[in-house]
């Protein structure tokens, strides 16, 4: 009986911190192979974001983490935009973007190279 009702909180309380998390809805991802940059827009819907933004990026080459930069806010209340030189990039790589909430919440979103 203990430990259904101890399974029974666990999802509880993981359905109630799942309904909080704010990671972006969305990113736009472009990289200009000619000037090696990667830009790109996030979407993040936050009321202030001075206190609510995204605070974490992590940009990995071939599951390689070769960016981390942590932000103090973001652009604006709906998201903000970053651009990134990155001299190694090949056709056939893979860049991985993570993006992480600092309330609560991170999405990882995937752009090949062609």
């Amino acid at each position: 009986m203990k430990i259904t009702q101890w399974t029974l909180l666990c999802v509880l309380l993981f359905s109630i911190v799942s309904a909080f998390a704010n990671p972006p809805s969305a990113l736009s991802a472009n990289f200009d192979q000619e000037k090696s940059l990667l830009t790109f827009t996030f979407t993040h819907e936050s009321k202030d974001p001075n206190a609510h933004f995204i605070s974490d990026v992590s940009i990995r080459l071939n599951k390689t983490e070769i960016i981390h930069q942590t932000l103090s806010k973001q652009d604006k209340a709906n998201g903000g935009s970053l651009i990134y030189k990155i001299i190694d990039v090949q056709p056939g790589d893979k860049i991985e973007m993570t993006l992480k909430c600092n309330k609560f919440g991170k999405q990882t979103f995937f752009l090949d190279i062609k």
